[in-house]
């Protein structure tokens, strides 16, 4: 379709179902904009929550290590 085609058929009223139809797609597009924007949002909290353990863990381990250094250094 050229753009001559494309200017003539928006200058035409259109019916009810057709901004029915057009309503409907312009709801799906923003509900799968706010999908992948939530997905996005999660994957970035997943990856600071396991940064988050992953320092917890080597924190953990690090205190373990010292402990039973410590107390074999006593013995």
């Amino acid at each position: 379709m050229g753009i001559t085609e494309v200017l003539e058929s928006h200058s035409q009223p259109l019916s009810n179902e057709e901004l029915y139809d057009l309503a409907q797609q312009l709801t799906a597009q923003q509900k799968e904009h706010e999908d992948e924007e939530h997905r996005g949002t999660k994957a970035t909290q997943t990856r600071g929550l396991t940064d988050d353990l992953s320092t917890i863990d080597m924190a953990a381990e690090i205190y373990v290590i010292s402990t039973l250094t410590g107390k074999a250094a006593l013995q």
